[in-house]
């Protein structure tokens, strides 16, 4: 019987600032990395980002979700 973790991704850092919560996650088994942002009414913003870019995206993440195609919940 296999167990499935219910949120695989685990939170590498989180700030939160103008209402909004962005945080920083990583994907041990697959070492993807992403970046979540949450605001104040609980819309959220996920996207991925390559591992170079991560600091950068986490102080930045609008830049960066520019530039990718978002899933938006």
């Amino acid at each position: 019987m296999s167990h499935r973790q219910a949120h695989p991704y685990r939170e590498l850092d989180q700030r939160t600032a103008d209402g909004l919560t962005v945080t920083l996650e990583w994907h041990p088994a697959t070492t993807a990395l992403r970046v979540v942002i949450v605001d104040r009414e609980c819309a959220t913003v996920t996207f991925a980002v390559r591992a170079e870019d991560a600091a950068d995206a986490f102080v930045h993440p609008f830049v960066y979700a520019e530039r990718t195609v978002c899933e938006v919940a």
